[in-house]
């Protein structure tokens, strides 16, 4: 019971919420629905209609062209039949139980000739593959057929399906498998009468000059289902061919379009970016057999926004190679349902970061003609749904936002280097330091949403910065550069300062080196004139020039030293003074005042100007002459006894020196005492009286 309801479902979409709602409620309920639905099933849809008819003088060129119109209908079982000239059906021909006709997808065109399998009989090469929408098959092939009466060795046989050839009055009926009417074909003015015993639906030209011997009969202007119930437009053609497999005139060339296109009731379609790849996943045509594999997509893709250059939809009739161009859109990729379920996912792995794709999937049915692949009119082979179908809006595989890069400059040799940042940042996104387009310094940093810091850096050049989503590998090189230049330490030099003397004036050192350019800075520690002081210079921050330092010799003031001058006697030789002193080095200089022979004077001696001495003072002493005290000789008389003379004065200290003349004890004798050299004395003299010796005489004694 359920398979029937399955079956029912299938066959009768009206039916089947109904369905549903009853299998769920009990199995009375349906029961008694279930009939009343059998019942209905005789005023079955057109799931299949005729559309053309070959009657023609010879039954072997005789044919009936059906077009599907319900998608997956089974026409196992199904049966095809004419009438007789007096109005009564002939015995029917019958579609055989062959899974051949079960899937019948809709816009199949079948071309049903009356007599084929004998290859006497004007044959044409049979087409029994359903997977290009097209068959043709004899109705005389017992594989596909049975029933009726086949006369295969006499083309021009009293057979079944032989088509009245000159009585104004032939109709063509389609049944199903229960035997219930599909669809008729009325054609050469039929009988009204006999006409309208036929149920709906039914075609009929109405007219008694309609399709005769020699003529391809068709309906024309179609414009929907309604079209083939009615006594409506047709075609008349002369000749054996006509239109068979074609429509008759482009209103109906359309009608057969829409009908062979897959519906895709939900255009609905979700890309997702996963990795470096965009995902694609579409709501499914509709497809109630997609093991046959005729039903898929055929996916466009372009860089360019739809909305300035539309894609181009492809043509009916025609199969497209992947990676082929259609207008300006590249065709990526054909997908088809296969197995029970409908394959509506691709993934797009061919793609460039950065670049917007847009995309457009048509869905289809069928594969190329196979009699004339991508040459015959529109309504065969491939047929595209070019108005329901899914186009995405932009998708693109993001690359990361621009940030600038900030920081760097120089700074000098044994530095902690200098700091370089990005402006902004992403999450999922790392940020990667190159030095000179090559070298990666350091790990990734990490977006934050937020700046980042790549920390202080040392190496000397030219930094980028190259920043990398995580998940799809898209990469973009941020905005900028930063330069790190490493200047060298320069020492700063500076005229030696001239040594001077303890308490001498000391200028101020300079603050501006002699380099080119100049280092500026200070010195320290405060100037000192009285020591020896090495200075350090500490450059001011920002130049790169390391301390330096300079001394400042201060000589110790030197008293000159001179040998003592010898006293001199007053009056005595006095040399000339030294000019340069007995120090080593020795200090020259002049002395001050004159030299005078006469006293004792201090003599001041002033250095030359550039020598570290002080004056310094020279007594020269003048000792007065002394005159040499003896004690006086007494008188004697001539001839008497001289005692020599004291060689050393009665003066304190005494004073040695020689006497002359010799002595003379026979006459008064002035002696000269002579000082001896180094005495400070003058000469003197010493009278030693010598009486003659007087010879007495006395007076005469008288």
């Amino acid at each position: 019971m359920i398979g029937l309801a399955k079956y029912i479902i299938n066959r009768r979409p009206v039916c089947k919420h109904v369905l549903i709602y009853l299998l769920m409620k009990g199995r009375g309920v349906f029961i008694a629905i279930f009939l009343l639905l059998i019942v209905g099933v005789k005023s079955r849809s057109q799931d299949v209609v005729i559309t053309e008819v070959s009657n023609q003088a010879i039954t072997a060129d005789e044919w009936v062209e059906l077009l599907v119109i319900t998608d997956d209908v089974d026409m196992r079982n199904w049966s095809i039949r004419d009438y007789s000239l007096s109005g009564n059906a002939q015995v029917a021909v019958t579609f055989n139980n062959n899974l051949f006709w079960s899937h019948m997808r809709a816009g199949t065109i079948i071309v049903l000739k009356n007599r084929n399998f004998n290859p006497s009989c004007n044959s044409v090469a049979d087409d029994f593959s359903t997977t290009d929408g097209y068959i043709h098959v004899g109705l005389d092939d017992p594989t596909y057929f049975g029933g009726g009466t086949a006369d295969l060795l006499n083309c021009n046989g009293n057979t079944t399906m032989s088509f009245a050839s000159t009585i104004p009055q032939d109709i063509v009926e389609l049944l199903d498998a229960s035997g219930n009417h599909v669809h008729a074909f009325g054609f050469r003015g039929e009988d009204v009468a006999f006409t309208t015993s036929i149920p709906a639906p039914k075609f009929r030209t109405g007219v008694a000059t309609g399709i005769v011997n020699g003529f391809v009969g068709g309906i024309s202007n179609v414009v929907s289902i309604t079209d083939f119930n009615s006594t409506g437009n047709y075609t008349s053609i002369p000749g054996l061919v006509g239109t068979k497999g074609l429509a008759q005139d482009a209103t109906t060339k359309n009608f057969w379009r829409n009908t062979r296109q897959p519906l895709m009731t939900s255009q609905t379609i979700i890309p997702t970016i996963i990795g470096n790849s965009i995902n694609l996943s579409w709501a499914a045509a509709t497809d109630p057999f997609p093991a046959d594999g005729l039903t898929g997509y055929i996916i466009l893709r372009q860089n360019i926004d739809p909305a300035i250059l539309p894609f181009v939809d492809p043509v009916d009739g025609t199969t497209y190679v992947n990676n082929s161009i259609l207008g300006f859109a590249t065709i990526i990729a054909h997908v088809a349902h296969s197995g029970p379920v409908p394959i509506t996912t691709y993934t797009d792995n061919n793609i460039a970061c950065g670049i917007n794709y847009y995309y457009k999937i048509y869905a289809y049915r069928f594969v190329a003609d196979h009699q004339n692949p991508n040459s015959f009119s529109f309504e065969r082979g491939r047929a595209y749904n070019e108005t329901n179908f899914v186009q995405t809006g932009q998708v693109a595989l993001p690359v990361p936002t621009l940030f600038n890069l900030t920081g760097g400059g120089s700074y000098c040799t044994g530095g902690s280097g200098v700091i370089i940042n990005l402006s902004g940042s992403q999450t999922g996104v790392n940020y990667q330091l190159i030095l000179n387009g090559v070298t990666m310094v350091g790990l990734p940093v990490p977006g934050t949403g937020a700046p980042i810091t790549f920390g202080l850096q040392t190496v000397a050049g030219s930094y980028t910065v190259m920043a990398t989503y995580i998940s799809t590998n898209c990469t973009a090189t941020m905005s900028g550069s930063s330069i790190i230049t490493v200047n060298p330490m320069i020492t700063p030099t500076f005229n030696p300062g001239a040594p001077i003397c303890s308490g001498g004036i000391l200028a101020a050192l300079p603050t501006s080196s002699t380099n080119i350019p100049s280092i500026t800075g200070i010195w320290s520690p405060a100037l000192n004139n009285t020591a020896t002081t090495t200075y350090t210079f500490t450059p001011a921050s920002g130049q790169c020039a390391a301390t330096t330092t300079l001394t400042i010799t201060v000589n110790p003031t030197v008293t000159p030293t001179f040998n003592p001058v010898a006293p001199i006697c007053s009056g005595g030789i006095l040399a000339a003074l030294p000019t340069s002193s007995t120090n080593i080095p020795a200090i020259t200089g002049t002395w001050s005042p004159a030299l005078n022979n006469t006293t004792t004077t201090t003599y001041t001696f002033t250095p030359d100007a550039g020598q570290c001495a002080s004056t310094t003072t020279l007594t020269i002493t003048v000792n007065p002459n002394v005159t040499p005290t003896f004690n006086p000789v007494a008188t004697i008389c001539s001839g008497g006894i001289i005692a020599a003379l004291p060689t050393s004065s009665t003066n304190i200290p005494a004073i040695t020196g020689t006497w002359s003349p010799a002595l003379n004890n026979t006459a008064t004798t002035t002696y000269t005492f002579t000082p001896s050299a180094g005495q400070c004395a003058t000469t003197t003299t010493l009278t030693i009286t010598v009486n003659s010796n007087i010879t007495p005489t006395f007076n005469s004694i008288a």
